[in-house]
């Protein structure tokens, strides 16, 4: 971010943890949840988490373009166009196993307005700091 997170702080208010992930940046205030992506800030008070969950999530596109393309398959082999159908049915089965091998953790911070802060978690990540730092600031 081009800007330093200390010019988006109110009076008093400090970072007690920090998580980066790519080029986005969560910061962890004593007062709220700071989020820089894009270029954009978003921040959430602590009083709106109504829950946090670590769980897998995969890229959904995936399974949908493994089912369409098996489809497609199926159609071709019953109108007998049988190279181009193996073909297509085989690569669909292909995204449907790349949806489920391509599954990787993230956090989930759900607020009470109903929106979910996604934070992806990487093996070197110290994702467990940071949402305990949310945790002790939400008490």
């Amino acid at each position: 971010m081009a800007r330093d997170i200390d010019s988006f702080l109110a009076s008093g208010e400090t970072v007690v943890a920090s998580y980066e992930k790519n080029k986005d940046r969560y910061y962890a205030t004593d007062r709220r949840l700071i989020l820089t992506r894009n270029e954009h800030l978003e921040d959430a008070a602590y009083n709106h988490i109504t829950k946090i969950i670590m769980d897998n999530v995969s890229h959904k596109i995936l399974y949908v373009i493994g089912i369409i393309m098996l489809l497609v398959g199926l159609v071709l082999a019953v109108i007998h166009v049988v190279s181009p159908a193996i073909i297509i049915f085989v690569v669909g089965i292909l995204f449907i196993i790349l949806y489920f091998v391509l599954r990787g953790s993230a956090c989930l911070i759900k607020l009470s307005s109903g929106d979910v802060i996604l934070l992806p978690v990487t093996e070197s990540s110290n994702i467990e700091a940071f949402i305990k730092a949310i945790r002790d600031q939400i008490r």
